[in-house]
């Protein structure tokens, strides 16, 4: 498998979907029927793009608690790199933190933005994984990915501990179902 390459992609598709407004279900349906992807690559390139787009509060909270000027004053070749090394090093137990720094750094070499590759790495070294409970003044909104003014509306409306059950519910991952058609096999 060729990281670099499945990371590449990523970054091309994540850049659609970001500048262009290309949606995010049929990139990744196009990608699977006519990409040159190998096989094993596509669930990798899956899980990163669909990673960072859920995470995205996070991560960019995170970056922007390591960076003066903050995220968005960085070229969007950068932002879409630091956004890709912070999914890797802040959720993937998999991922060694000093592999995804790398890794990052070498894309950012590799790209017309090859300045900012000290940058990417100090932020990135910076960064560690988020933990399972966080607590603190805008802790829905930032760690379970909802906008603070969508909270807030909701919290005037229904009350602040529903709103955390709701968001709550809403972010985590849904069961897996599975059903047997039995005219066409046995349960045996």
């Amino acid at each position: 498998m060729n990281i670099l390459r499945v990371k590449k992609r990523c970054l091309e598709l994540l850049r659609r979907i970001e500048k262009e407004g290309a949606y995010t279900h049929l990139l990744l349906q196009q990608e699977a029927e006519q990409g040159d992807l190998l096989a094993a690559e596509y669930p990798v390139l899956l899980q990163l793009v669909r990673g960072i787009l859920e995470q995205r509060g996070v991560i960019e909270q995170q970056l922007n608690a390591h960076l003066p000027k903050g995220l968005r004053s960085l070229p969007e070749e950068v932002q879409l790199v630091l956004r890709l090394g912070a999914y890797q090093i802040l959720f993937l137990d998999r991922v060694k933190k000093r592999d995804a720094v790398f890794e990052a750094v070498e894309l950012v070499k590799n790209s017309r933005c090859k300045g900012f590759s000290s940058l990417v790495n100090a932020v990135l070294r910076k960064l560690e994984p988020v933990a399972e409970s966080p607590s603190g003044p805008g802790r829905v909104s930032s760690v379970l990915n909802f906008p603070e003014w969508l909270v807030e509306r909701w919290s005037g409306q229904h009350g602040r501990p529903e709103v955390e059950q709701f968001c709550a519910a809403s972010d985590s991952a849904l069961p897996v179902y599975c059903r047997v058609g039995t005219q066409r096999t046995s349960l045996v």
